[in-house]
């Protein structure tokens, strides 16, 4: 379905003298990558609103999507797969959001936010087979991973200080599965290479 709705808008773009046809199969691919993505920011959105967690939800994803490109990790052997694993964690996710009694968010928070910082600040960017990163890239993604995970430290210390501790178990939660899908990565890489 993606596909085929992302060859009519690339053939349109063509069509319309935006893009050239040499460039066709490029423009394609990325109108696929942009159509998953917002069918996943409107599919958690929708089930932000309708579990009652909206400013979570939205605090999540900026959150992961922000620290995501930057941390790198595990992917997905195809887009299906990938797909449905990302569907599944957000539910899961956004669902805990809803559900985490509230004596365990204070401690959740910290802890996933220590765990995050510590392995995304020792094995990020973690590339993958994929997409390998020559030693420039590392400096560039490492500088940015880092940074960020200080910007999202913050914003739960903040968070855990104003006891918004709802919206530091989003965050946290974001930077976790973060350094989970680096630890995995992790994990990816050296099976690939000792193959």
């Amino acid at each position: 379905m993606m596909e085929r709705l992302a060859e009519r808008i690339t053939a349109r773009l063509i069509s319309a003298h935006i893009i050239d046809a040499e460039d066709q199969e490029m423009y394609h691919f990325g109108v696929v990558q942009l159509l998953y993505q917002v069918s996943f920011f409107a599919f958690a959105l929708a089930a932000g609103v309708l579990l009652k967690v909206i400013p979570e939800t939205v605090l999540f994803l900026v959150a992961f999507f922000s620290l995501r490109p930057y941390a790198g990790g595990w992917h997905a052997s195809t887009q299906g797969k990938c797909t449905l694993i990302s569907y599944g964690i957000a539910a899961i996710a956004l669902v805990s959001f809803r559900l985490m009694p509230e004596a365990a968010l204070l401690p959740l928070s910290i802890g996933q936010m220590l765990i995050g910082m510590a392995v995304i600040w020792r094995w990020a960017p973690m590339e993958n087979p994929n997409k390998l990163l020559d030693a420039k890239e590392v400096v560039h993604y490492r500088r940015y991973a880092r940074v960020i995970t200080g910007l999202l430290a913050v914003a739960t210390v903040f968070s855990v200080a104003m006891q918004w501790t709802r919206m530091s178990y989003a965050v946290s939660t974001a930077m976790f599965l973060s350094a989970v899908l680096v630890a995995l990565g992790m994990v990816q890489k050296t099976r690939y290479f000792s193959s």
